[in-house]
């Protein structure tokens, strides 16, 4: 019982301590093109796509695909907390987030 208790404050540690701006501002300052160039991200990578594929998991495939254009489309239309959103990068992140919606449903219900 002093485990799981254990592991439950870690985990409400670990909310307390990465809010959703935090969590922004670490992506925004990760080197992508360091993380492309390290042997365990492909190794890690390579065999999960492999995977998805093999298994013929296109839903799931469509999903991380979109979770990781809606993360490259935050970071690159939004800027930091704490300053001014000008109009056209509102209206560029809006018109993203529909057009991954419309694919996404699309894939997932007309196709289907």
């Amino acid at each position: 019982m002093n485990k799981l208790q254990a592991v439950w404050e870690k985990f409400i540690h670990f909310l307390a301590e990465y809010d959703s701006q935090k969590i922004t501002e670490t992506f925004r300052q990760l080197n992508w093109d360091e993380v492309l160039h390290k042997p365990l991200f492909w190794l890690i990578f390579v065999p999960v796509l492999g995977y998805l594929i093999w298994k013929r998991r296109f839903h799931t495939l469509l999903l991380i695909f979109s979770l990781v254009l809606f993360v490259a489309l935050v970071l690159n239309t939004l800027p930091p907390a704490g300053q001014p959103i000008p109009l056209n990068k509102i209206l560029t992140f809006i018109g993203g987030s529909v057009a991954l919606v419309a694919v996404n449903l699309y894939f997932f219900f007309v196709r289907s």
